[in-house]
């Protein structure tokens, strides 16, 4: 059974934003994590390791988005978690050279594997 090429993605991506723990949505199976953009500027250690942000499917779709809770609702996020934005912003802004291998794939319909990657 071949995979999304969103899906290999995130799961490329994860190790890299801890931490984070599988979700029940109510549009399937996600991701809550801390954010990766603003997490660092905060000043407690509760509050760095708070899993504010999601890597949530999209209703209806086979598309993914990033939200962060600090950066939608005005409080302690920065520029970069500002807004809720689809998987391919949001990985493009945390691994540009990742971003571009993902799209490098994305053109050329290889969903099914990640050969360009190793």
């Amino acid at each position: 059974m071949s995979t999304l090429l969103v899906e290999d993605y995130i799961r490329i991506v994860l190790p890299s934003l801890s931490p984070y723990h599988k979700k029940k949505f109510k549009d399937g199976w996600g991701y809550s994590l801390a954010c990766p953009f603003c997490s660092c500027h905060q000043r407690s250690d509760k509050a760095i390791n708070d899993k504010c942000a999601v890597l949530s499917p999209i209703t209806g779709s086979r598309q993914w988005f990033f939200a962060c809770q600090r950066g939608i609702e005005g409080g302690l996020g920065n520029d970069q978690c500002k807004y809720s934005m689809g998987f391919a912003a949001f990985l493009k802004k945390w691994n540009p050279p990742l971003h571009r291998n993902y799209l490098k794939q994305r053109e050329a319909g290889l969903s099914d594997s990640l050969d360009l990657l190793l």
